[in-house]
């Protein structure tokens, strides 16, 4: 049987007849019309059996997601078109018959024609990876749009008296300031880490994650946001490939403690235990055993000082007894969170709290600004941490 005999058992558009002959989205019409006038057969552009008159509707699909994108911000796209089965059935049969390979199908045909003329509406552009909006079509029009999260990243830093955690504390404070600046139906906070009740956070602060669903101001929420925060999270950035957050939520981190305490009761012995400490793991108020990577300290007058690189994870109060042989802490500061410390010598750290680059911490018994006259480990200060000790302002990015 002729082609143009199979053709005419069916009802079949010009865009159809086209993408069965042409690769060229752009051409598929002029090439359905020509075919018709060659064949000699008629077209059915709104009852077309291969797309359910998709395409002679594009306009109206098109103003439907418009209309649904209305008061978004968007970065970028993606356009789904779910072509019922027996339309994707009649089309193999009729593949079969004519022995047609190559071409487009309806779904791919169809994606590229709406997603071209949303970029051209809306200048953002369609993209199948990390878009701000999945736009769901069927043949009948706009079935869904889909908000995909967005996950910022920052860090904090909070006095001992209050909770991270909570609707009270610092918890309750940034996710309530965040979805008011993303316009967003929910922010879940994902801490990385957890401070002990008691603790003070100062420095660069603790790395936190946010992920926020809904989000419909994504592009000026920087401006939005303004100084909501105050100088309670010193950085703040929109992560532009979520893929990363689960390498930012498994990946290890720690502490630099500051802590005071009563001094041990052989202070002597302070030099061979702190060096004998790095590199090794303790067991410090229960919990899985926390690797210290870097300690230095000083005993003076009966009251010790030290400053400590461990593993996150253990009570700061606790450091004292554990890896000097004093007392509980009579205070613990948290100065920054780090992922190596072999990068973040703790002689940087000594300077810091010399130049008051660490508001609020106690410098009682402290040596000079060189890190001389600590004992333990390391003190060389050849490398310092990226970043000031502590930002003056939040600045989102």
């Amino acid at each position: 049987m002729s082609e143009a005999a199979e053709l005419r058992k069916i009802r079949i558009c010009r865009w159809c007849l086209g993408r069965l002959h042409s690769s060229d989205a752009g051409s598929v019409e002029a090439v359905g019309s020509k075919i018709a006038s060659e064949l000699g057969i008629g077209t059915d552009d709104a009852g077309c059996q291969l797309c359910g008159g998709m395409f002679s509707r594009l306009g109206e699909l098109v103003e439907g997601a418009l209309d649904g994108l209305a008061g978004l911000e968007l970065r970028s796209f993606y356009v789904s078109v779910s072509v019922p089965f027996e339309m994707r059935e009649a089309e193999d049969e009729l593949r079969s018959r004519l022995r047609l390979r190559g071409g487009l199908s309806a779904k791919r045909l169809a994606i590229r024609m709406i997603s071209r003329e949303i970029e051209r509406r809306l200048g953002v552009p369609a993209s199948p990876r990390n878009p701000d909006a999945i736009l769901e079509f069927t043949p009948e029009g706009l079935r869904a749009i889909s908000l995909m999260p967005m996950y910022l990243e920052g860090r904090y830093v909070k006095p001992a008296e209050e909770p991270a955690g909570g609707p009270g504390g610092l918890e309750g404070e940034v996710t309530r300031s965040l979805a008011a600046a993303l316009a967003a139906d929910e922010v879940r906070m994902i801490w990385l880490g957890t401070d002990f009740e008691g603790i003070e956070v100062a420095g660069r602060g603790r790395p936190f994650l946010a992920k926020v669903l809904g989000a419909r101001r994504r592009i000026s929420w920087p401006r939005a946001l303004g100084g909501a925060l105050g100088d309670r999270v010193l950085s703040l950035r929109a992560l532009g490939d979520p893929r990363a957050v689960s390498g930012l939520a498994g990946r290890r981190a720690y502490d630099v403690v500051l802590v005071e305490a009563e001094a041990p009761s052989a202070p002597e012995d302070l030099d061979s235990r702190l060096r004998a400490l790095e590199g090794s793991e303790i067991r410090c108020g229960g919990g899985s055993p926390r690797r210290v990577a870097r300690a230095l300290g000083r005993a003076e007058g009966g009251y010790l000082i030290a400053l400590i690189c461990v593993e996150h994870g253990v009570d700061p109060r606790l450091l004292p007894e554990c890896v000097a042989g004093g007392g509980r802490a009579s205070r613990a500061l948290v100065l920054d969170v780090v992922e190596d410390c072999a990068g973040y010598p703790l002689g940087w750290y000594a300077a810091g709290l010399k130049k008051d680059n660490f508001p609020g911490a106690p410098v009682r018994a402290w040596p000079d600004a060189s890190g001389a006259g600590l004992s333990g480990g390391s003190s060389s200060t050849s490398r310092t941490p990226s970043g000031s000790a502590r930002p003056s302002s939040t600045t989102p990015s």
